[in-house]
């Protein structure tokens, strides 16, 4: 199976399942307003004090300070855990709408909510190691993103714990390194397509935000199913073989 037919099975996956992308869409749309509610709320302090900072005592720059600080750890932290729940629903309905079934937003809530422990370990786990990697150089994090690919993927659709799906996920890209490099450099253009898009819709007022972020869900939507649908795809995982034909 060629990477050609992978993209095009993916778009038309894509297409007869738009609901796929609701998970993602709808994170980034409460990101963006938990943004606007509480990192907001410490612009105009902020505002106050770059402007004519004698109008505050340093008690209130402090608690201002901190206050600004609270809000954006808040506001990352409630974002990264429903970004990561919206990307395992998108995984499980990529899984479901390539078995031949209708992807179900209910049925991928479920299976999220059951796998979500395991999917948190692995997505701490793999951030580590490709942190404390990256530490050394930049080349050896982008090496050990490539090899763990596949583990969100392996924790969604394999049933497996976090450690389980890093091995598998490894020992996956190993024996089938030339189609998940084109893999790589195919997301890499997508992305940077894709960021040229957000960047041209990006500069019209107020609706170039909401625009931005379709794009984006879009991007990572379909990449998303595209990577399922070579998981899939590849020996050893139930769904025939991939070969590096473009």
């Amino acid at each position: 199976m060629s990477i050609s037919f992978l993209l095009k099975e993916s778009y038309r996956v894509a297409k007869e399942n738009p609901l796929i992308f609701v998970p993602l869409l709808a994170a980034s749309v409460i990101g963006i307003l938990l943004s606007l509610i509480f990192v907001g709320t410490a612009l105009p302090f902020a505002a106050m004090a770059a402007t004519d900072p004698q109008q505050i005592t340093t008690g209130e720059a402090l608690t201002g300070l901190g206050a600004a600080i609270g809000a954006v750890f808040f506001t990352t932290l409630v974002s990264g855990i429903i970004g990561l729940f919206a990307h395992a629903m998108t995984v499980a309905m990529a899984d479901q709408a390539l078995k031949g079934e209708k992807a179900d937003l209910k049925d991928a809530l479920i299976r999220t909510r059951v796998r979500i422990i395991p999917v948190a370990i692995a997505v701490v786990l793999v951030s580590v190691l490709v942190g404390l990697a990256s530490l050394l150089l930049v080349l050896p994090g982008v090496i050990l993103s490539f090899f763990l690919i596949f583990t969100l993927v392996s924790v969604m659709t394999d049933h497996t714990n976090a450690f389980q799906a890093i091995k598998k996920s490894m020992k996956t890209v190993a024996g089938h390194i030339v189609p998940v490099f084109i893999f790589f450099l195919i997301v890499l253009g997508l992305g940077l397509v894709t960021g040229l898009i957000g960047g041209v819709v990006g500069v019209i007022p107020i609706l170039g935000v909401f625009l931005t972020m379709i794009v984006g869900g879009a991007y990572t939507g379909y990449v998303t199913i595209l990577l399922v649908a070579l998981y899939r795809t590849l020996p050893g995982q139930g769904e025939g073989s991939v070969d590096a034909e473009v």
